[in-house]
């Protein structure tokens, strides 16, 4: 999973210097007249959902319940959460029975986004993830050392941001 994110974050890069919005960019499409800057931006942000779906699964299995992290998620819109905002919205784009208040906090936090500051946040989930994963391989004197080893080797092959270097 860890691999598949940082394949889909790399190829979002796109997003780095767009200022506009998701909704901006799917109005621009449903017009019927969408330009080839709208096409790659709607390519560039599906990426970035796809890695937000493996990011938010990462996160799930490191804290055990995924309960856990929706409920520290929907507390109020947090960029923290990019990823688990980013990977509800497309499975759950409009308003569910029973979920109300989920909606009324992703979305208008969402709207109000700018597609490159999306990018920056999941890059930052990323780069708190790494650290997450890193310090329990290197803090548990359970795991061989040689195991420790080679996990820091497979994440050091892919750089999640350019804060980290």
């Amino acid at each position: 999973m860890w691999t598949v994110a940082a394949y889909y974050i790399q190829h979002a890069q796109g997003l780095r210097n767009e200022p506009r919005k998701h909704d901006q960019i799917w109005n621009a499409i449903a017009d019927g007249s969408p330009r080839q800057r709208d096409v790659q931006a709607l390519i560039w942000s599906a990426h970035l959902v796809s890695a937000s779906l493996r990011l938010t699964a990462i996160e799930e299995l490191l804290i055990g319940n995924p309960k856990v992290l929706r409920i520290k998620a929907y507390r109020r819109f947090n960029p923290e959460f990019i990823h688990v905002y980013l990977r509800d919205q497309t499975a759950h784009p409009s308003v569910e029975a029973g979920h109300e208040q989920k909606w009324k906090t992703r979305k208008p936090g969402l709207q109000n986004l700018q597609l490159s500051k999306c990018l920056e946040h999941t890059m930052s989930v990323q780069a708190r993830l790494k650290g997450e994963i890193v310090s329990r391989f290197t803090s548990t004197g359970d795991v061989p050392h040689w195991i420790r080893t080679q996990v820091g080797k497979w994440l050091n092959l892919i750089e999640p941001s350019s804060k980290e270097k």
